[in-house]
């Protein structure tokens, strides 16, 4: 049986071999960890770690290797790396660790980091570092390769049409319209409130003796299929601009405020899902008839009266809103439309009642972007206030595709404006397929 310290000069045997080998004649503590995983099952494997260590510091010098062991070594260790690099080179080291903020292990490398300060400031050059030979094994961690941006999966879900009454037709699963015809040709519970039917292959005209009244289910078309997608798009977005109608009209409580919210909600009618339709036609009823009241309101009592009735019409109507669009009250920054034609269904949605019908016929013509005003403050320059607005760049101007995100964060490089450090602060961050532009505002 052999003792300890003959298993620890057989493991620093092995690992001076491979620092020879795949090294570049450089030990390091991962260079030690790995060649000791590697022999974990054999005796060489058993040794103490600290004992190899020591063992490979005295044979380095007979050996010709370089052991980089403690954190003095390893920062003079990158100092001679950076010194034969060229300042350009260190610049774009640095900027690239900049960009890639927490996530990059190299920004929290504070041998690497301080290595790079010292480099790129005007002290002079150590006597040590004239005439250095640098090891050639990188010393520092890369970040990892950044995932693709997930591609929406292609879906083969065959889509019904279904019309009540002859009215708006809405696009549903074909497995929830086939469910309704069987359920209406085999369920006994069903049957007895069929007063009449007739199908053919996946279609099917359902006469109702309740309030459903006459249901007709048939396949629906490419066309339409298209169309319930960007009308499915553009509801979160319609929401939003229908949740800001609702906050106006609970500042100034005017009939004006009352009679866009009105507007709003009536769009909104056209872009929500059918089990909501009933609940925003009565919310539109419920302000219609705040705004009235309010409109005819002459003395002290009606007044308040009908100010009390169109607190509860606006609260009814953000309630409807939300129930429509759980985060119409709020942008989030995960909710910014990431596409071309996601930008253009978003401003649609967003600008239905307001926009003109040039501004509607440039949100289709126009060049989808997202845009980024940044802007410091007026008093050291240090904080910036970022608004980021996706929409659709036109002749006649910006058209916005849902309301501003406004970010405030602190410079991280003072030599730069405003809209170089946002770049450089959240630039990474954008999962868009559109171009991003960094607009500095030029007031002082």
């Amino acid at each position: 049986m052999i003792t300890a310290t003959q298993r620890a000069e057989a493991m620093a045997q092995q690992i001076l071999i491979s620092a020879r080998l795949h090294n570049d004649r450089v030990v390091t503590h991962d260079e030690v960890d790995a060649v000791m995983s590697r022999d974990h099952d054999k005796e060489q494997g058993k040794a103490n770690k600290e004992m190899v260590r020591r063992i490979i510091r005295k044979q380095a010098a007979s050996e010709f290797v370089r052991v980089i062991f403690t954190e003095d070594e390893r920062y003079w260790a990158i100092r001679e790396q950076l010194h034969h690099m060229s300042a350009d080179a260190v610049h774009a080291l640095r900027d690239e660790i900049t960009d890639g903020g927490d996530d990059d292990p190299r920004g929290w490398d504070k041998a690497l980091t301080n290595a790079i300060s010292v480099r790129l400031s005007n002290r002079p050059i150590p006597a040590r570092l004239w005439g250095c030979k640098p090891v050639s094994i990188r010393l520092w961690r890369e970040p990892r390769p950044r995932p693709a941006a997930d591609e929406r999966p292609a879906t083969d879900e065959r889509k019904h049409v279904r019309i009540v009454n002859g009215g708006t037709r809405h696009v549903i699963p074909t497995r929830d319209a086939l469910t309704e015809i069987n359920a209406a040709m085999m369920q006994p519970l069903v049957k007895r409130q069929v007063r009449e039917m007739s199908a053919a292959r996946s279609s099917a005209r359902i006469v109702y003796k309740d309030e459903r009244g006459t249901v007709v289910l048939r396949p629906a078309t490419e066309e339409e299929i298209a169309a319930a997608d960007r009308r499915t798009a553009a509801t979160p977005f319609a929401a939003l601009a229908a949740y800001e109608a609702a906050t106006h009209a609970a500042l100034g409580s005017a009939p004006r405020d009352l009679a866009d919210l009105a507007r709003h909600l009536f769009t909104l009618g056209k872009f929500a899902p059918p089990e909501h339709h009933l609940e925003i036609v009565e919310t539109h009823s419920a302000v219609e008839e705040a705004w009235d009241a309010l409109r005819r309101a002459r003395c002290l009592i009606d007044r308040n009266a009908a100010h009390d009735k169109a607190r509860a019409a606006v609260e009814r109507a953000r309630e409807a809103i939300v129930a429509v669009a759980s985060r119409a009250h709020r942008m989030h920054g995960t909710d910014l439309p990431g596409t071309a034609e996601e930008i253009r269904n978003a401003a649609l949605g967003y600008n239905a009642v307001d926009a003109t019908s040039e501004e509607l016929s440039a949100v289709t013509t126009g060049t989808p972007t997202v845009r980024v005003h940044c802007r410091s403050d007026s008093g050291t320059g240090w904080t910036v206030t970022a608004t980021i607005t996706a929409g659709v760049d036109s002749p006649i101007g910006h058209i916005p595709a849902h309301p501003p995100i406004a970010l405030t964060f602190r410079k991280r490089d003072g030599r730069h404006d405003a809209a170089e450090n946002t770049r450089r602060m959240f630039g990474r961050l954008f999962r868009v397929d559109v171009p991003v532009t960094y607009d500095l505002d030029p007031r002082p």
